[in-house]
């Protein structure tokens, strides 16, 4: 017998892109474990860089500029390990995604935060002087794929792959001219792909002429053997035990994201519950044709049900939990599913329940900042031999299933009466969630029948 499922969740700490104006308000006036942890991190922050995380969430005020953003988001993420830790949540390890890393390696416990807040101000101020002078873009190609356009096409001493986001996802870095060229013509050939909230080429070349400085400015870290799991996503193998000194920290900024990687690493352990800890989603969610496949799901939250909280009202609604208590301001809880060459039996099936269903076929992930796609449900078919059926009707589609088929888009039998509602779970104790997100997937328990066809 191999090592049981883990229960507990592996913490996804997001890279620079996922601040929006607005973020960790809510949780400042009403969670007090949240506010003491952000104001601890705000008093390291102001003393390394000047300015107050604390105004900064308490205005609601848009966050512009590496030298700032990247902060914050360490302080905000780092607050919200702290409220799930007092909640009773533990996890099982840590993921970093480029900037994340540092606050992944706090709550790790290798390093103290004081001197996570000189690694994150100290890195993001460097990065400063070099802010304004490249960019960075996410699409929907594998990186080999992309490394073979790049080098094709002339491309590859100005644009280098920057993160390994997902076998059919990546980000590019590097000049500016170049990125954006790059993004249009995928865009034109119908290829997902769109820039990122960023100033900087991180990942790429042009920081390289930081790295001799940041190693200098971190020789006086305290690194310790971190407490928790650390998949490392700045090495080529996730299981290598970074030092988390200032050599590894210049790794961080310059070595390729190996994302990809580090999730495949740890879904090899048994770790198939994941918690996006961030303002809200940035992590990659592709549709990938093998494992992992990632559901944004409330499923896994023990307060059942979800509703959209939390996001500016401009951008896409995902699952938010609707108890007060629950600390996070991104997507509640997430899953996977795992490799081909394992399934848990329903004796080590994790506490989110049954393995879900195997994914349709593999559409292109869709960038976070991208509207929402669509696609067409099934016409209710004639009940009248010969009779011409009616146009099929539009279905918010997902990043995920391609179709999420919500409550008032299910798929209609071949009869002429009155189409049945979505069926409703009947577990016990356990509440369907509203979310459309989850209307094909196995939320409550039970499996249920996705509502929209194969694509």
């Amino acid at each position: 017998m191999g090592a049981a499922v883990s229960r507990r969740p592996v913490w996804v700490f997001s890279g620079q892109g996922s601040q929006w104006p607005g973020m960790g308000r809510r949780l400042l006036e009403t969670e007090p474990v949240f506010a003491d942890a952000l104001a601890e991190a705000d008093a390291l922050i102001a003393a390394e860089s000047g300015f107050s995380v604390l105004d900064i969430v308490r205005r609601g005020a848009p966050v512009t500029g590496c030298g700032r953003v990247q902060p914050v988001l360490f302080a905000l993420q780092t607050a919200l390990a702290a409220t799930w830790r007092a909640h009773g949540v533990e996890p099982a390890g840590v993921i970093g995604h480029s900037m994340g890393e540092v606050a992944a390696a706090v709550v790790a416990g290798a390093l103290s935060l004081a001197d996570g807040a000189k690694v994150i101000c100290r890195r993001s101020a460097l990065l400063t002087r070099v802010a304004g002078n490249g960019a960075m873009a996410t699409v929907g190609l594998g990186a080999d794929e992309v490394q073979a356009e790049l080098d094709s096409g002339g491309a590859a001493e100005a644009v280098t792959v920057a993160v390994m986001a997902a076998p059919g996802s990546t980000v590019v870095a590097g000049d500016t001219a170049h990125v954006e060229r790059l993004v249009a013509g995928w865009q034109a050939r119908s290829v997902p792909a769109a820039p990122i909230a960023v100033d900087v080429a991180s990942h790429s070349p042009q920081v390289d002429p930081l790295l001799a400085d940041l190693r200098t400015a971190l020789a006086d870290l305290e690194p310790r053997r971190p407490d928790v799991p650390f998949y490392t996503t700045a090495l080529d193998d996730p299981h290598t035990p970074p030092a988390f000194d200032a050599d590894y920290w210049c790794a961080n900024l310059r070595h390729p994201v190996r994302f990809s990687a580090a999730v495949a690493a740890a879904a090899a352990d048994r770790h198939l519950v994941y918690v996006e800890i961030s303002p809200t989603r940035s992590s990659p969610t592709p549709s990938w044709p093998v494992w992992p496949v990632w559901w944004r799901t409330p499923s896994s939250c023990p307060h059942s049900a979800a509703r959209p909280t939390s996001r500016p009202p401009s951008g896409p609604s995902w699952p938010r939990c609707t108890a007060r208590a629950c600390p996070s301001t991104g997507p509640c809880c997430t899953r996977t599913q795992p490799s081909p060459t394992y399934r848990p039996s329903p004796s080590t099936a994790p506490v989110t329940g049954p393995t879900p269903r195997s994914p349709h076929p593999p559409t292109p992930p869709r960038p976070p900042d991208c509207p929402a796609r669509t696609s067409n449900c099934p016409a209710n078919p004639s009940a009248t031999p010969g009779a011409p059926a009616p146009a099929p009707r539009p279905c918010p589609g997902s990043a995920t299933t391609g179709c999420t088929a919500p409550p008032s888009c299910p798929a209609r039998p071949p009869t002429p009466s009155r189409s049945p509602p979505p069926a409703r779970c009947s577990a016990p104790g356990r509440r369907r969630s509203r979310s459309p997100i989850c209307a094909s997937a196995n939320c409550c328990g039970s499996p249920t029948t996705p509502t929209c066809p194969p694509r």
